[in-house]
């Protein structure tokens, strides 16, 4: 426990105000939260008359039970599982490489390469080309036409190429002397 005797009165106060900020900062944060809670567990009537503020009315779990038996619930569930680990998968796949080569200094045109990668992500192309991109090729309306369409990022390239960069180049020229090969030391 600290001895408040040894502050003064300006950092008491300070402490003091700093803490009824931080916990009205909590409050703001947690009480959306708490209010979907209470609405998700109250009655529709309630709900509806906007009688529910911070416990539920006429609680039931009614909401919850149709929620799981319609079927688009299930269905945006698998999408959302898709989409993420797919998406992730498909991008890791795409940026590691990318980013490993892009920090090799033995590249050739390796600063031509990244100012490339730079240049995307600095000016956008924008919505219209991209959307015209995608419906040439097809993958509009299509879970691959999402996933391929945000499976390689500019930032993401250079924000892990400078990782690999930071890898200190003794850790290569050991594993080189172990008989790795390029994949084997990605």
């Amino acid at each position: 426990m600290q001895n408040w005797n040894l502050y003064s009165r300006g950092d008491k106060f300070f402490a003091i105000v700093v803490s009824i900020l931080i916990g009205m900062f909590t409050a703001a944060t947690l009480y959306p939260f708490i209010y979907i809670t209470a609405v998700s567990f109250s009655s529709g009537f309630a709900a509806q008359a906007g009688k529910v503020v911070l416990t539920p009315i006429d609680a039931t779990i009614e909401g919850y039970k149709y929620m799981l038996s319609e079927p688009m619930f299930w269905i945006s569930y698998r999408n959302t599982f898709i989409y993420t680990i797919g998406g992730t998968l498909m991008s890791l796949a795409f940026i590691i490489p990318g980013a490993y080569a892009l920090s090799r200094p033995q590249l050739k045109g390796r600063r031509f390469f990244n100012l490339f990668i730079a240049f995307t992500m600095w000016f956008n192309a924008g919505l219209i080309p991209f959307y015209l991109n995608m419906r040439d090729l097809s993958l509009l309306d299509s879970m691959f036409g999402i996933i391929l369409a945000f499976a390689v990022n500019a930032f993401n390239i250079i924000l892990l190429r400078n990782f690999f960069e930071a890898i200190p180049q003794s850790f290569e020229e050991a594993a080189r002397m172990d008989g790795a090969n390029d994949f084997q030391v990605l």
